[in-house]
């Protein structure tokens, strides 16, 4: 029995082996021996293939991330001397991912000498063009919970130019821009591939629609936590000393009056001034009327 198999399919066959024996047996066992030998080889090349596209993948949102890092700038950033200092690495950073990425990614000739294209922006509409204002309003212009009649904030406005024959009218939308926003997260969390930080941030915004849309309820709700933040300043930077506060429940005590005094503060009223004047009113102040001494709005101080 002579078989003849091109060498250039299975190089790992053996072809004097498989020309030189007549039994049937042993020449599938054979075939098959080879057939496993390499579907396991295949198999290893798509596990690498695979942690080489999520290396990419993750090589591509560190580098995203520190260029927003060093061109974006935020009003929140550090100035000047002290920015610098946070930045000193950026480049190299970039640089370095960025080799990573040519490693992994080797881009063809064609696609070098593409330009890129940019994205056309569409120019405001002329003055003269007659408008037709559509206001669109919420369902209700008092708030669900107190029933206290809405405040205006800030519109977003988009313009469409629609054709009517003989002439043009441009339809001017307006709308809620928080409903606006959560359209748009909604038509953009499809879009985004899971696992990646953006599509994190979205379904946690979304999760938490009726936390982020509480300040429309109450107006004394902030819109960030920037104040909270700042009222724990102190604390944490104190925090080591207060390892030292004798024992759990001084801790504890400790803990109860700095929150006390951050109310005070919240509420417009001097820390210094509320704590002296209410411990030199509690000795003899009735227990029942112990809620008149805290910090809230409306304290009247003695004297």
């Amino acid at each position: 029995m002579n078989i003849r198999i091109w060498s250039g399919i299975l190089p790992c066959m053996d072809i004097s082996a498989l020309n030189t024996t007549n039994d049937i047996e042993k020449l599938r066992a054979m075939a098959l021996a080879m057939v496993q030998k390499v579907m396991s080889e295949n198999a290893e090349k798509e596990r690498a293939l695979v942690e080489k596209s999520r290396r990419i993948q993750l090589l591509e949102e560190m580098l995203k991330l520190v260029r927003q890092q060093r061109f974006g700038k935020k009003c929140e950033t550090q100035a000047g001397m002290q920015r610098s200092l946070f930045e000193e690495d950026v480049d190299a950073d970039i640089a370095e991912l960025t080799a990573h990425l040519d490693k992994l990614l080797p881009q063809s000739p064609e696609e070098d000498e593409k330009e890129p294209r940019s994205r056309p922006i569409r120019k405001p509409l002329p003055v003269h063009l007659p408008r037709v204002e559509k206001i669109i309003q919420p369902d209700t212009d008092h708030c669900p919970e107190c029933d206290e009649p809405l405040h205006y904030i800030r519109d977003a406005v988009s313009e469409k130019l629609e054709y009517i024959p003989a002439h043009f009218v441009v339809n001017r939308y307006v709308r809620p821009i928080l409903e606006e926003q959560w359209s748009w997260l909604e038509e953009l969390e499809p879009q985004c591939s899971p696992g990646r930080a953006l599509h994190k941030a979205i379904v946690y915004a979304l999760s938490h629609r009726m936390e982020l849309s509480r300040f429309l309820e109450d107006g004394a709700v902030p819109l960030d936590n920037n104040v909270c933040e700042r009222a724990i300043k102190n604390v944490v930077l104190g925090r080591k000393s207060w390892l030292f506060a004798g024992s759990q429940m001084a801790g504890e005590r400790a803990a109860q009056i700095m929150s006390l005094l951050e109310t005070a503060k919240r509420n417009g009223l001097e820390s210094h001034a509320w704590l002296t004047d209410v411990l030199m009113r509690l000795p003899e102040w009735p227990e029942e009327r112990l809620a008149e001494l805290l910090p809230l709005e409306g304290f009247t101080f003695s004297g």
